[in-house]
Protein backbone atom coordinates (compact mmCIF):
# COMPACT_ATOMS: atom_id res chain seq x y z
CA UNK A 1 0.00 0.00 0.00
CA UNK A 2 0.87 3.61 -0.73
CA UNK A 3 1.91 5.67 2.51
CA UNK A 4 -1.76 6.80 4.60
CA UNK A 5 -3.27 4.40 2.65
CA UNK A 6 -4.74 1.51 4.78
CA UNK A 7 -5.96 -1.97 2.92
CA UNK A 8 -8.29 -4.64 4.55
CA UNK A 9 -8.83 -7.39 2.84
CA UNK A 10 -11.79 -9.94 3.17
CA UNK A 11 -11.08 -13.12 1.95
CA UNK A 12 -14.65 -14.09 0.85
CA UNK A 13 -16.00 -15.33 -2.30
CA UNK A 14 -18.92 -14.54 -4.13
CA UNK A 15 -21.13 -17.32 -2.66
CA UNK A 16 -23.80 -17.48 -0.84
CA UNK A 17 -23.02 -20.10 2.05
CA UNK A 18 -19.76 -17.56 2.20
CA UNK A 19 -19.67 -16.29 6.03
CA UNK A 20 -19.74 -12.38 5.27
CA UNK A 21 -21.53 -11.76 8.15
CA UNK A 22 -18.52 -12.50 10.70
CA UNK A 23 -16.60 -9.81 8.92
CA UNK A 24 -19.11 -6.92 8.92
CA UNK A 25 -18.29 -5.25 12.05
CA UNK A 26 -14.66 -5.11 11.47
CA UNK A 27 -14.84 -3.98 7.97
CA UNK A 28 -17.85 -1.23 9.14
CA UNK A 29 -15.07 -0.26 11.86
CA UNK A 30 -12.29 0.34 9.29
CA UNK A 31 -14.77 2.39 7.00
CA UNK A 32 -15.37 4.68 10.08
CA UNK A 33 -12.14 4.69 11.10
CA UNK A 34 -11.15 6.17 7.30
CA UNK A 35 -14.58 8.68 7.52
CA UNK A 36 -13.87 10.33 10.77
CA UNK A 37 -9.72 10.87 9.88
CA UNK A 38 -10.97 12.63 7.36
CA UNK A 39 -10.20 10.02 4.27
CA UNK A 40 -12.24 8.31 2.06
CA UNK A 41 -12.75 4.71 1.39
CA UNK A 42 -12.79 2.46 -1.46
CA UNK A 43 -15.21 -0.85 -1.50
CA UNK A 44 -13.81 -3.02 -4.10
CA UNK A 45 -14.96 -6.69 -4.97
CA UNK A 46 -15.09 -8.22 -8.58
CA UNK A 47 -18.04 -7.45 -10.09
CA UNK A 48 -19.09 -4.78 -7.87
CA UNK A 49 -22.40 -6.43 -6.68
CA UNK A 50 -22.73 -8.44 -4.19
CA UNK A 51 -19.62 -8.26 -1.90
CA UNK A 52 -19.11 -4.80 -2.09
CA UNK A 53 -22.80 -4.19 -1.80
CA UNK A 54 -23.50 -6.01 1.24
CA UNK A 55 -20.52 -4.45 3.20
CA UNK A 56 -21.51 -0.92 1.79
CA UNK A 57 -25.03 -1.50 3.14
CA UNK A 58 -23.99 -3.19 6.54
CA UNK A 59 -21.75 0.14 6.58
CA UNK A 60 -25.28 2.54 6.54
CA UNK A 61 -26.76 0.37 9.02
CA UNK A 62 -24.53 0.14 11.24
CA UNK A 63 -23.45 4.10 11.58
CA UNK A 64 -25.76 5.30 9.36
CA UNK A 65 -28.40 4.34 11.67
CA UNK A 66 -30.60 3.19 8.40
CA UNK A 67 -32.48 -0.30 7.92
CA UNK A 68 -32.20 -2.82 5.73
CA UNK A 69 -34.34 -1.78 3.12
CA UNK A 70 -33.34 1.86 3.33
CA UNK A 71 -29.66 1.23 3.47
CA UNK A 72 -29.99 -0.96 0.62
CA UNK A 73 -32.06 1.50 -1.63
CA UNK A 74 -29.12 4.14 -0.98
CA UNK A 75 -26.40 1.52 -2.04
CA UNK A 76 -28.78 0.88 -5.15
CA UNK A 77 -29.01 4.25 -6.47
CA UNK A 78 -25.46 4.92 -6.45
CA UNK A 79 -24.82 1.49 -7.95
CA UNK A 80 -27.56 -0.03 -9.92
CA UNK A 81 -26.37 -3.48 -10.75
CA UNK A 82 -25.92 -3.79 -6.75
CA UNK A 83 -27.66 -7.38 -5.67
CA UNK A 84 -26.16 -9.51 -2.81
CA UNK A 85 -26.59 -12.92 -3.24
CA UNK A 86 -29.75 -15.03 -1.52
CA UNK A 87 -26.97 -15.75 1.21
CA UNK A 88 -25.41 -12.50 1.83
CA UNK A 89 -28.62 -11.02 1.80
CA UNK A 90 -29.93 -13.52 4.38
CA UNK A 91 -26.94 -12.06 6.61
CA UNK A 92 -28.00 -8.65 6.08
CA UNK A 93 -31.62 -9.45 7.90
CA UNK A 94 -29.60 -11.36 10.78
CA UNK A 95 -27.00 -8.26 11.01
CA UNK A 96 -30.18 -5.73 11.36
CA UNK A 97 -31.56 -7.84 13.91
CA UNK A 98 -28.73 -7.86 16.06
CA UNK A 99 -28.10 -3.97 15.47
CA UNK A 100 -31.92 -3.41 16.89
CA UNK A 101 -30.35 -5.20 20.27
CA UNK A 102 -27.87 -2.85 20.28
CA UNK A 103 -28.29 0.37 22.92
CA UNK A 104 -27.78 3.68 21.06
CA UNK A 105 -25.91 6.26 23.06
CA UNK A 106 -26.21 10.10 22.75
CA UNK A 107 -24.20 11.95 19.90
CA UNK A 108 -24.90 8.93 17.48
CA UNK A 109 -27.00 8.85 14.62
CA UNK A 110 -30.74 9.21 14.88
CA UNK A 111 -31.81 6.15 13.20
CA UNK A 112 -33.51 3.22 14.58
CA UNK A 113 -30.91 1.01 16.06
CA UNK A 114 -27.44 3.09 15.84
CA UNK A 115 -25.41 1.52 18.18
CA UNK A 116 -21.99 2.87 19.46
CA UNK A 117 -18.72 2.38 17.60
CA UNK A 118 -17.80 0.24 20.67
CA UNK A 119 -20.43 -2.25 20.77
CA UNK A 120 -19.44 -5.34 19.75
CA UNK A 121 -22.06 -7.31 18.11
CA UNK A 122 -21.73 -11.38 19.08
CA UNK A 123 -22.10 -13.90 15.96
CA UNK A 124 -24.45 -16.88 16.49
CA UNK A 125 -23.73 -20.07 15.12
Amino acid sequence: CAPGVAELRVPVFDDPAEDLLAHLEPTCAAMEAAVRAGGACLVYCKNGRSRSAAVCTAYLMRHRGLSLARAFQAVKSARPVAEPNPGFWSQLQKYEGALQSLPRLSGEPSGPYSGSGGDELQNEP
